[in-house]
């Protein structure tokens, strides 16, 4: 568990519930979720999610991905909730702000629950396959919409939630049992040249323990074997 929290440097430490010496973690940036200094989703945005744009539109591909056990806030940061936006609209509105009639936002959203990959962007495509290609890993037939404005993003992303995979377990009564891939492509063209960079926005399955959440065998098994898959995709 938790004895202490620093700020400076960014820091916690953890104690054993096995008589094991107390651990000491630093870490590049530390938020506190709760209390009276806890952290809101804009300051996050602002600190990692902000950097992140200035790449992209460098012609640098990004990843932010939220990683950690049920209920521990992984979804509200990055989907928020109608009182607090979430780090995926805030990074849409960042590249959204910035297109152009030389600026292309194409979208895709990609499950993978199972070992299955499903796109959730049409849901008449059944399991996907993913291959490596001189590009780097490639999601065959995977669907990639043109966006022009924030509110066409959004209205992908919504339709897409509406079908991802969640169901009930110990730890949470409505938990996604599935890893989420966002993904927007941004191609920027002049004269002399075209930069194309892509963001993904990566919401993860609960990494916690299956003798904590008393999961049925078929979500074990999906949680075992989904959670292997984000590695390969990063190639």
């Amino acid at each position: 568990m938790i004895t202490s929290v620093s700020s400076h440097p960014p820091s916690l430490q953890l104690s054993s519930t096995k008589g094991l010496a107390a651990k000491q973690y630093q870490f590049p940036l530390l938020y506190a979720s709760y209390g009276p200094n806890g952290v809101k989703n804009a300051q996050i945005y602002k600190e990692i999610g902000v950097p992140i744009m200035s790449n992209i539109f460098e012609g640098y591909n990004s990843t932010l991905f939220a990683y950690g056990q049920t209920g521990s806030g992984k979804t509200y940061t990055i989907e928020g909730q109608e009182a607090e936006l979430g780090l995926l609209q805030m990074c849409v509105k960042g590249v959204m702000d910035r297109k152009s009639e030389k600026v292309e936002v194409w979208v895709s959203y990609l499950e993978i629950y199972n070992e299955e990959l499903r796109d959730l962007l049409d849901v008449r495509k059944k399991t996907l396959k993913i291959f490596s290609s001189g590009e780097g890993v490639v999601v065959q037939n995977l669907s990639k919409v043109y966006c022009d404005s924030e509110q066409d993003v959004m209205k992908l992303v919504h339709e897409g939630k509406k079908i991802r995979v969640v169901g009930s377990h110990a730890m949470n009564s409505k938990s996604s049992r599935s890893h989420a891939i966002f993904m927007m492509l941004v191609v920027q063209k002049d004269d002399k040249a075209v930069k194309v960079a892509q963001l993904n926005i990566v919401d993860l399955a609960g990494s916690e323990r299956h003798s904590k959440t008393q999961s049925d065998e078929y979500a074990i098994n999906a949680g075992s074997a989904c959670r292997r898959l984000p590695t390969s995709t990063s190639r």
